[in-house]
């Protein structure tokens, strides 16, 4: 059975969230598509996750979105990446940036790009703490 369990990490900066966005169709991948990701450090925070215990790693990092996500509270965002695929030029990759800083996904949006996918996770190490059921 499954229960409820909080992933807070132990030390700072270990809470990191993926997003991808591409062009073309937005719900799958096909030949040719850019692809731009987007990588955001988080100093602290937690996610709380339902699982079997089984399933949790112990050590190493979890990814976080591999679970039923329950409740997350990222906190003080510490630093930005982006990266793209080989065949998006660093204008193009600039310009990416500065639409997001502007109006968020709007902005990519309004490029010609889409979000296709994202992938948080809390590097170790990290205590798993069980949640009462409600």
């Amino acid at each position: 059975m499954k229960s409820r369990y909080k992933i807070i990490p132990l030390e700072k900066k270990s809470i990191i969230q993926i997003t991808t966005y591409k062009t073309g169709d937005s719900t799958h991948m096909s030949e040719g598509d850019k692809i731009a990701t987007r990588e955001d450090t988080y100093r602290w925070g937690y996610a709380v996750v339902e699982a079997n215990k089984k399933d949790l790693p112990k050590d190493g990092e979890i990814i976080v979105s591999d679970y039923e996500l329950i409740e997350n509270d990222y906190q003080d965002g510490v630093a930005v990446f982006w990266d793209c695929s080989d065949n998006v030029t660093e204008e193009e990759l600039e310009v990416i940036e500065n639409a997001y800083n502007e109006d968020g996904d709007d902005g990519l949006t309004k490029l010609g790009w889409h979000y296709f996918d994202s992938e948080d996770k809390i590097l170790g190490p990290f205590k798993i703490e069980k949640q009462k059921q409600k």
